[in-house]
């Protein structure tokens, strides 16, 4: 089910806010995230984002 930022977020304001109230966020991380961030942080790493050679590497 793909939920749009919409659906799960609820806004309050400060006086709507009680004690014990609380929020969550719970997100599955997918390859393509992890793509994602290597591309955006530059960090390209084959060990990072390649699984074969993260498999015969040391830090399998």
């Amino acid at each position: 089910m793909e939920h749009t930022a919409q659906s799960l977020i609820q806004n309050r304001i400060f006086d709507e806010i009680q004690v014990g109230d609380f929020a969550q966020l719970v997100r599955t991380l997918r390859p393509e995230d992890i793509h994602l961030f290597a591309a955006m942080s530059g960090d390209v790493n084959p060990t990072h984002v390649d699984t074969e050679f993260a498999r015969s590497s040391q830090f399998r």
